[in-house]
């Protein structure tokens, strides 16, 4: 027989539940609002908005990672895509220099000139000044999509009187698999690009270039501890990151957004994350200006202690 206590407990348990799920429902009800209502106070025009919102940061990330979860079927790619270009035009209009985009299956690596496509025809849509896109690593920038830039450089010239001669660089550096990767290679990238003199920079990096890079680089300097060509106290932090092509030319990531529906960062950069904040932001189709600026503002108020 079921006893009073059972059946006073199932209906406490079964009360719980139900104002937990109308706590729930209550709180992602305030989030849509809230975001809704924010994307019409705070809408994002073009760069001009951006560079308003910048004077409210009192620091800003130097580089920013996005963590991409991209199903294996490429289910809503070219909406990924486009948001993608859209979010790297807002990168570059915060000042952001290092860009890095990672997912784990490499299927972005497949496409960069689709990325490429994507974000420059954005930047050009909202922006007055000209653009000169460089590739490099395993990317080179297409003829077509040279052609593209010069011919809509040259049509809003014609358009817009006011137009901005600055020009903007941008280098996309899609990173080779550690199977490419040679000590004659690795000179070749640390002495013939010099990523200063970009104004940004875009890494295009898959699970090969992080925890299989740093298992690849252990794997090394066991074999050379073993024939005694080094001891183990020759490696240091300095050497490490010196031998890891993902860190080659650049800073450590120190913001890292994490997009999908699962809240882990599916083998990106292990040691270069030492020191990174985190964040995770859903969906990246789906990602609103005004979420994308607050996190940047959250990131502003963060206090990196560095272990102390």
């Amino acid at each position: 027989m079921i006893s009073i206590f059972q059946i006073i407990f199932s209906i406490l348990y079964f009360i719980v539940f139900k104002i937990y799920r109308l706590i729930h429902l209550l709180h992602c009800k305030y989030i849509f609002l809230n975001e809704f209502i924010s994307s019409i106070i705070h809408p994002f025009k073009n760069l001009k908005t951006i560079e308003k919102d910048t004077l409210c940061l009192n620091k800003k990330p130097n580089h920013i990672a996005f963590v991409l979860e991209i199903p294996k079927n490429k289910k809503n790619l070219k909406k990924i895509i486009n948001h993608l270009g859209i979010i790297l035009v807002w990168c570059v209009g915060f000042g952001i220099k290092y860009i890095t985009v990672y997912d784990s299956e490499g299927i972005l690596k497949q496409i960069p000139q689709k990325i490429v496509d994507s974000f420059s025809t954005y930047f050009l849509k909202n922006s007055n000044q000209n653009l000169k896109i460089s590739g490099y690593g395993a990317f080179k920038i297409p003829e077509k999509i040279i052609q593209n830039l010069q011919k809509n450089s040259k049509k809003k010239s014609s358009q817009k009187k006011s137009l901005d001669s600055s020009l903007k660089s941008v280098i996309f550096d899609v990173l080779e698999s550690p199977e490419m990767q040679d000590e004659k290679n690795n000179e070749m990238r640390n002495s013939s690009t010099n990523f200063e003199k970009f104004d940004f920079v875009v890494s295009i990096l898959s699970e090969e270039n992080g925890k299989k890079e740093l298992i690849k680089l252990t794997k090394i300097f066991g074999e050379k501890i073993k024939k005694k060509m080094m001891s183990s106290e020759d490696i240091t932090v300095d050497l490490i990151e010196e031998n890891l092509w993902s860190s080659l030319g650049k800073p450590d990531p120190d913001l890292v957004l994490k997009f999908g529906s699962v809240e882990n960062l599916d083998g990106f950069l292990p040691w270069q994350i030492r020191l990174s904040e985190i964040m995770f932001l859903g969906n990246l189709e789906t990602l609103k200006y005004i979420r994308f600026f607050r996190s940047l503002k959250r990131f502003a108020k963060t206090q990196q202690r560095l272990g102390k």
